[in-house]
């Protein structure tokens, strides 16, 4: 078995494998280690290089004295049965962070105070973020220039808001002190799909096949009571019997079958409740909420790892409204979302994050999960278009679609 040593960064213990380390460079501020080629594999990391941020009180710790802490706390750790932590052989240094070098996307940055000035920036900062994959960044990413402290050891970001340019794509985020993105936003020009829930109202007429804002996803409810599901979907909307609210898409889509998205057992929120729910009823009049879709290529038709993002200020702001990605998944505080009215999303259950005030908060990223469904329409950007609704998988912890579930709906 590996050994493995410890390294404890904002409460959380990251794992470094030990064997295999055959460079070690000491700075001011970082540690860069290097492993060997047959070690290079390690999948903790996915990268053979590892670097640790910290802070020395006056930045005045002798840098002799940390490399042979370091290499004690090394030495240790191929010996000893439990894995040692680095931090109790360092307590005179804050560690801040430690993350991977190599597998990374590169962007650059510029200091911005808000959503429009950065939307107008144009970063010239090169930078890099311990993240890969495309897309929109996760709140959590590493933020940090490569080349900062010299000889290739990366430094970090100072905290602060920015510009964040990736490609085309641009965003306003804040870094904490930790050179961590705690907040992202998306400027609202690239987006491609937009959907006002405003404008399907109060639920007092139905919604129909065609509405361009007809947006709706599949909400996780339980045939037995569970505690930490709390009060049943079904029961909080006064859904009928045999109503849908986690449809398949054969069930949500296919030809006259009375169960697919807009008819009368179909449980998906929001038309689903909007036309079936007779209880708890929504009325969107009342809030603000819009949920808007960014495709992987605004000129291509194909929704395949499109980016879903919601806003809470779209109606009353315009050009100027705040986008953040739909990442329900990944929350289970209170609030969900900082900047919704009551944490959660308005119109679903309570608007926090329960359909009871006062109830669990693992529920609501629990909800989110499995499907949505996209009505037709044309980019707002680009030349992509849709003559038919997609119902797709969504992967509720990084805002984006995995695969669709069956053929488009049938219009």
């Amino acid at each position: 078995m590996s050994k493995i040593g410890l390294v404890e960064v904002s409460g959380i213990k990251k794992p470094i494998k030990l064997e295999g380390i055959n460079t070690v460079q000491v700075n001011f501020n970082s540690i860069g280690i290097q492993y060997s080629a047959s070690s290079s594999g390690n999948q903790q990391w996915g990268s053979s290089s590892v670097f640790i941020q910290f802070r020395t009180p006056l930045d005045e710790m002798p840098q002799d004295f940390i490399r042979s802490q370091f290499h004690k706390w090394l030495s240790d750790g191929l010996v000893l049965p439990s894995p040692p932590s680095l931090n109790e052989y360092l307590p005179q240094i804050e560690i801040t962070d430690v993350g991977i070098k190599g597998d990374i996307t590169t962007g650059k940055i510029q200091a911005a105070g808000d959503l429009e000035s950065a939307c107008l920036a144009t970063p010239t900062t090169e930078i890099a973020l311990d993240f890969t994959g495309g897309g929109t960044p996760l709140i959590g990413t590493y933020v940090f220039n490569p080349s900062k402290n010299g000889n290739g050891l990366p430094g970090p970001v100072d905290p602060g808001t920015y510009a964040l340019e990736m490609g085309i794509i641009k965003y306003f985020i804040t870094v904490n002190k930790s050179s961590l993105i705690s907040f992202i936003e998306i400027c609202p020009t690239l987006l491609d799909f937009i959907y006002s829930l405003k404008d399907l109202g109060s639920g007092l007429g139905r919604i129909e096949e065609g509405n361009p804002n007809a947006i709706s996803f599949s909400i996780a409810d339980r045939n037995i009571r569970e505690p930490v599901f709390g009060e049943k979907a079904a029961e909080y909307y006064g859904y009928p019997e045999g109503t849908e609210l986690e449809p398949r898409g054969s069930n949500a889509c296919a030809g006259l079958n009375p169960e697919r998205i807009f008819g009368d057992l179909n449980g998906m929120w929001p038309v689903g409740t909007l036309n079936n729910a007779t209880e708890n009823k929504p009325d969107f009049n009342l809030s603000d909420v819009t949920f808007a879709l960014k495709l992987a290529d605004p000129n291509v038709s194909s929704m395949q790892d499109a980016e879903i993002f919601i806003s809470f200020n779209y109606n009353s702001a315009g050009n100027e409204a705040s986008w953040i990605p739909f990442t329900p998944g990944t929350n289970s505080l209170v609030p969900a979302f900082p900047t919704s009215p009551k944490g959660g999303v308005p119109g679903f259950g309570n608007g926090a994050t329960d359909f009871v005030e006062g109830g669990d908060a693992l529920q609501f990223s629990r909800r989110w999960r499995g499907t949505v469904y996209f009505p037709p329409g044309d980019s707002l950007i680009g030349s992509a278009s849709f003559s038919q609704g997609g119902f797709w998988y969504f992967d509720s912890r990084q805002g984006k679609t995995i695969f669709p579930d069956t053929v488009p709906c049938l219009n």
